[in-house]
């Protein structure tokens, strides 16, 4: 996942082994989202019982596009 978000089960793969196995039980309404730094993905934030599906995908949506304001900011600190 570059960008973007999902929202369903985790699939049960060999890459998505090591997030299951940290997950314990994971539900069928697994959202994840990407933070990004301009166009480059950073991190996704996995979010899991959310309730509210809708609801809880949009907080997401909003909690990434602060973290990836928030990561631009400590970068252009470095810089100086």
């Amino acid at each position: 996942m570059a960008s973007g978000s999902y929202l369903g089960p985790i699939p049960s793969t060999p890459d998505n082994e090591p997030l299951l196995q940290v997950m314990k039980e994971a539900s069928s309404d697994v959202a994840i989202v990407c933070v990004s730094v301009g166009d480059r993905p950073v991190l996704l934030l996995v979010a899991d019982e959310l309730g509210d599906t809708m609801l809880a995908t949009q907080r997401a949506m909003k909690l990434t596009q602060a973290a990836g304001e928030a990561f631009v900011k400590l970068l252009r600190r470095k810089e100086r």
